[in-house]
């Protein structure tokens, strides 16, 4: 299970609740959410983590924005989807990147043992 800050799981619920909502009642995701959210979720993790969680976040932006690309050229999933999944990839990759750094401290020190 992944375990997101509060303020990073607030933020996620807030940007796909709004995004989703906007999607269904006008059809289109709204640049002005896409761009805030992209800066919203990267300085959480710039806040967060540091200048690692500013790189991871952008890495997490890419793969999720990347990701919907091909699925946009395949005809399954429009631009709309992309703009709200880079932020939600921003926003979760600094945790996913903690949560597997900490996790291999733990191997290193079961290890020792």
């Amino acid at each position: 299970m992944i375990h997101l800050p509060p303020a990073a799981s607030a933020m996620l619920l807030v940007i796909t609740v709004l995004g989703a909502w906007l999607d269904i009642r006008r059809v289109e995701v709204p640049n002005w959410l896409a761009v805030a959210s992209v800066i919203l979720g990267v300085g959480l993790n710039l806040f967060l983590y540091g200048v690692r969680g500013l790189m991871v976040a952008a890495a997490g932006m890419i793969l999720a924005a990347s990701t919907y690309f091909v699925l946009n050229l395949l005809r399954i999933a429009n631009l709309g989807r992309l703009k709200l999944m880079a932020p939600v990839g921003a926003i979760i990759a600094g945790s996913l990147q903690l949560l597997r750094s900490q996790d291999h401290g733990a191997d290193r020190t079961a290890s020792r043992i």
